[in-house]
C-alpha cells in the first residue's frame, strides 16, 4: 500500500464461528474439538504471509450483553446458542493469538465490530492503511479512502476485498450508508426489524435517491404511494434499526501503536500448542517443526537383496509405491521392506511387475504391516501373488479409534502415536499414493520404516478400546441443571408464541399450528398435505425470517428433541455400579455392515 504502515484488523470471533461451520467435524486423538480453531490459524497465517503488515490486532465480542441488547431485547434473540464444541475452541484461539503475539481486544458492552471500526478509523486518521478481515458484511460500512475490508466467502477458503468502488458498484450507494439500507430492510441474521414490503432491491434505491433514512422520512410525499403508509408507520423502528445496525467508532478501547507492531512468535509456546492440538501442517508452516532423524535407508539392487533383508523377520513394514489411479490398474512403481525399525531397504519397480524372487517374502507367514491393505492386495495379486500376513491396516486402525480425525493416512498415524513428522504426507500427491517425486528411497523406506513402528503401538491401543466394559461417563448433575434450565427456555418461548399467536394452541400439533400460521396469521403457504398445511422442518425454516413466532416454534422444537432424547434420558440409564454409561455394540444387525448401538 505505497510504502505506508499497514494495519490489518481481525475479526477473530466472527472468523472462528464461521470456521466451524465451514470445515468437517474433527478433533484431537483425545477427542478435543479443533476444526474452528484449524480453519482460523490456517486463515491468519495465509493473511500475514501474503499482507505482510506492519502491525496486526484482534478482536472478540464480550460474553455480557452489549448495549445493542439494552436498548432492543429482540436483538440477535434468534440466533442459535454457541455449540458446545465451538466455546472452548474460542479459548484455544485466543492462546495461539497470544503466541502469535497478536493483541487481542474486547470491550464489555460492545461487539468486535465496534472494537475493530474504532481502531480503523483511529488508525486511518494516523496515516495506516488498514484491512479489515471479516466475514460479516456488516463491516463494509466501515470502507473509507485507506480502510479495506476482506470478507470470507465460500466458508473461509475465498475472500473478496471491499474498497469503496467495489462496494459501489455490488450496493449502489456509499458504505457509509449501509446502516441506513439496513433500516430499511432490516437484518434477519441480527434479528432487525425491517420495513415489510421492502427488499434489497427497493431499499437500496431508496437509498439511492435520498441518502439517509432521515432525509427519507422527511420526504415521503416523493416515495412511490404504497411505501409511504409503511414508512410513516414504522419511522421510529427504521431509525432504531439504522442506530442498531452503526458500527460505533469511539468505543472504549484503549492501544498503543507500538504495541500493535509485529513480533516474533512464541516459538516454544506455538510448538506446543500446534502438538498438542496435533496441528502437523502448521508446525512445519511456520517453521517450528522438530527435525526427524534419518534411519538407515538404502536402495536394494536387486529383488533378492530385499528379500534378504526381510528374511526371517516376523514381522515386516511393507510399502508400495504406485501411480495414479485404481490400484488394480495402478502401475507399480517401487517396493520398501523394514524388519528392523530404523533399517529399511527400496527396490524400484520398473515393468510394473512383483519380482519372483519376492514370491516367498510376500506369501509367507511374517506378519505384514500396510497403510493400505486392501489397495496392496488388489496389486499383488493381480501378479499372480497369494499374500499372506497382512494383519493390520493403519488407516483403519487410526480409523477405529479416533473417527473424528480428518484424514487417516500412515503420516497422521505416525503423527499422532509416534510424534513423528512423515515427510511423505506433506506432499498431497503421496497421501494419495500418486507416486514419489523427491528422495524416492528415503521416503519409500522411513514410510515402511513408520509402519514397522506403528504395529505394536495400534495393537496395544486397539486392546484398550473396551468401550462396552469402559462405558461413557455421563455428568449427572450438569444434565439435571440443563434440563431444568432448558424447562425455563422452553417455557419463555411457549409464553412468547401464544402472544404473538393471540391464543394458547397445542404447539406440537400440525392441525393447530397450520391454522395460526397460514389462516390467523395469514403467513404464505408453503405446501400443503392431504390433511392440511404442511409444517415441516423445511416450511418453519423458510418462513422463520418472515415472521418472529415461526422462529420462536423452531427454536422450540429443536430444545424439545434435545430435552426429551437426550437430557432427560441419560440420566436414567446411568449403570448404579459403575455410573456410566453402557451401551451394546451390534456387528450383525446393519444389513450395510455399520456396527450399531442399543440399550442406548
Amino acid at each position: 500500500m505505497n510504502g505506508r504502515r499497514k494495519l490489518v484488523l481481525i475479526d477473530a470471533n466472527g472468523l472462528v464461528y464461521r470456521a466451524f461451520f465451514a470445515l468437517p467435524y474433527f478433533t484431537t486423538s483425545k477427542g478435543r474439538p479443533t476444526n474452528a480453531v484449524y480453519g482460523f490459524t490456517n486463515m491468519l497465517l495465509k493473511i500475514l504471509d501474503e499482507e505482510q503488515p506492519g502491525h496486526v490486532a484482534a478482536a472478540f465480542d464480550k460474553a455480557a450483553p452489549t448495549f445493542r441488547h439494552t436498548q432492543f431485547k429482540e436483538y440477535k434473540a434468534t440466533r442459535q446458542r454457541m455449540p458446545d464444541d465451538l466455546r472452548p475452541q474460542i479459548q484455544t484461539t485466543k492462546e495461539i493469538l497470544e503466541a502469535l503475539g497478536i493483541p487481542i481486544f474486547e470491550v464489555d458492552g460492545y461487539e468486535a465490530d465496534d472494537v475493530l471500526g474504532t481502531m480503523a478509523r483511529a488508525a486511518a486518521a494516523e496515516g495506516f492503511d488498514v484491512l479489515i478481515v471479516t466475514g460479516d458484511l456488516d463491516v463494509l460500512q466501515l470502507i473509507d479512502t485507506n480502510i479495506k475490508v476482506m470478507v470470507t466467502s465460500r466458508g473461509i477458503t475465498e475472500t473478496t476485498v471491499y474498497d469503496r468502488e467495489k462496494f459501489q458498484s455490488r450496493f449502489g450507494f456509499d458504505p457509509a450508508r449501509l446502516p441506513d439500507y439496513k433500516g430499511l430492510k432490516g437484518d434477519t441474521t441480527d434479528n432487525i426489524p425491517g420495513v415489510p414490503g421492502i427488499g434489497d432491491k427497493t431499499a437500496g434505491q431508496l437509498i439511492q435517491e435520498f441518502g439517509t433514512v432521515e432525509d427519507l422520512l422527511q420526504h415521503l410525499d416523493r416515495v412511490p404511494p404504497k411505501f409511504q403508509d409503511p414508512l410513516r408507520a414504522r419511522s421510529e423502528q427504521i431509525l432504531q434499526s439504522k442506530h442498531l445496525a452503526t458500527i460505533v467508532t469511539d468505543a472504549p478501547v484503549h492501544w498503543e501503536w507500538e504495541k500493535l507492531r509485529r513480533t516474533p512468535p512464541d516459538r516454544e509456546r506455538l510448538q506446543a500448542l500446534f502438538a498438542e492440538l496435533e496441528f502437523k501442517s502448521l508446525l512445519e508452516r511456520v517453521g517450528v517443526a522438530d527435525i526427524q532423524p534419518e534411519g538407515q535407508y538404502r536402495r536394494a539392487a536387486a529383488a533378492a537383496e530385499l528379500a534378504s533383508a526381510a528374511r526371517g523377520a516376523e514381522e515386516i513394514g511393507l510399502y508400495l509405491a504406485r501411480g495414479e489411479g485404481h490400484p488394480l490398474t495402478a502401475r507399480l512403481t517401487g517396493i520398501a521392506v523394514c524388519a528392523v525399525p530404523g533399517r529399511a531397504s527400496y527396490l524400484p519397480i520398473a515393468d510394473d511387475r512383483v519380482p519372483e524372487a519376492l514370491r516367498p517374502l510376500v506369501e509367507g507367514p511374517a506378519v505384514k504391516v500396510s497403510g493400505d491393505v486392501k489397495g496392496d492386495l488388489l496389486i499383488l495379486r493381480r501378479g499372480g501373488l497369494q499374500p499372506r500376513g497382512f494383519d493390520v491396516d493403519v488407516a483403519i486402525a487410526s480409523y477405529l479409534m479416533n473417527p473424528g480425525r480428518r484424514t487417516h493416512t500412515v503420516g497422521t498415524a505416525a503423527w499422532e502415536y509416534l510424534g513423528w513428522r512423515l515427510r511423505m504426507d506433506e506432499e498431497p500427491e503421496a497421501q494419495q499414493g500418486l507416486g514419489l517425486n523427491r528422495d524416492e528411497v528415503a521416503e519409500a523406506c522411513e514410510a515402511a520404516d513408520v509402519l514397522r513402528r506403528l504395529r505394536p503401538v495400534l495393537v496395544d491401543r486397539m486392546r484398550d478400546k473396551q468401550m462396552e466394559e469402559a462405558g461413557v461417563a455421563v455428568d449427572v448433575p450438569y444434565l439435571r441443571a440443563l434440563a431444568e434450565e432448558m424447562d425455563r427456555r422452553l417455557a419463555e418461548l411457549t409464553a412468547e408464541i401464544y402472544r404473538l399467536a393471540g391464543s394458547e394452541f397445542n404447539i406440537s400439533s400440525p392441525k393447530q399450528l397450520g391454522f395460526v400460521l397460514f389462516e390467523k396469521l395469514q403467513l404464505p403457504p408453503v405446501k400443503k398435505t392431504k390433511t392440511g398445511y404442511s409444517t415441516d422442518a423445511e416450511v418453519l425454516e423458510y418462513l422463520a425470517p418472515h415472521h418472529q413466532i415461526v422462529a420462536n416454534i423452531v427454536a422450540h422444537r429443536e430444545l424439545t428433541k434435545l430435552k426429551t432424547t437426550y437430557v432427560d434420558v441419560l440420566p436414567a440409564l446411568v449403570n448404579a455400579r459403575t455410573g456410566r454409561v453402557h451401551t451394546t455394540f451390534n456387528q450383525t444387525v446393519a444389513a450395510t455392515g455399520r456396527v450399531i448401538t442399543t440399550d442406548p
